[in-house]
């Protein structure tokens, strides 16, 4: 049980990043590559992709 509520836990933390992606006018969080604006479409698949890659160990370990 409590293997599921870590893995839950982490997929609610993941979700309200991707929130904060979508939803965001903070230009620091959309700012990570200098050559792709964060508020395109591409812009945010790399920032959707980047922050998976992020979360992605702690649902292993």
């Amino acid at each position: 049980m409590k293997i599921y509520r870590q893995s839950n836990n982490n997929t609610e933390e993941l979700f309200s990043v991707f929130q904060d992606i979508v939803s965001s006018t903070n230009q620091d969080l959309m700012q990570e590559n200098a050559n792709v604006d964060g508020r395109s479409p591409s812009g945010q698949m790399n920032k959707f992709a980047s922050e998976s890659a992020k979360h992605m160990p702690k649902s292993i370990f």
